[in-house]
């Protein structure tokens, strides 16, 4: 019974982090293999990429990734992973510069 109460209070974080937000370039392929691997099969619907830097999408996609194998959920491929890792860091949040 707490492990219920815990995913439904990580699907009302998710949904308030605003998880649901439609992606950039939405029909590009980066979009959709990112759709596709890191939501189309998971738990939760795909994170905005702006919510993170892109060191936060390295780590975070890699995370991912272990917990993907853990579930035997389908891995992308090489190629595939530089794509989603590549429309990650296009549209991530942009790091402040320093003065």
């Amino acid at each position: 019974m707490r492990w219920l109460l815990s995913l439904i209070l990580l699907a009302a974080w998710l949904n308030w982090a605003g998880c649901s937000r439609e992606l950039p370039e939405p029909e590009s392929r980066g979009a959709r293999l990112y759709a596709k691997f890191c939501s189309g099969e998971g738990c939760h619907d795909a994170i905005p990429p702006a919510r993170g830097g892109a060191r936060y999408w390295d780590v975070q996609y890699r995370r991912m990734l272990e917990l993907m194998r853990q579930q035997r959920f389908p891995l992308p491929d090489a190629v595939e992973e530089r794509e989603i890792l590549a429309y990650l860091h296009r549209h991530a949040r942009k790091a402040k510069k320093e003065k």
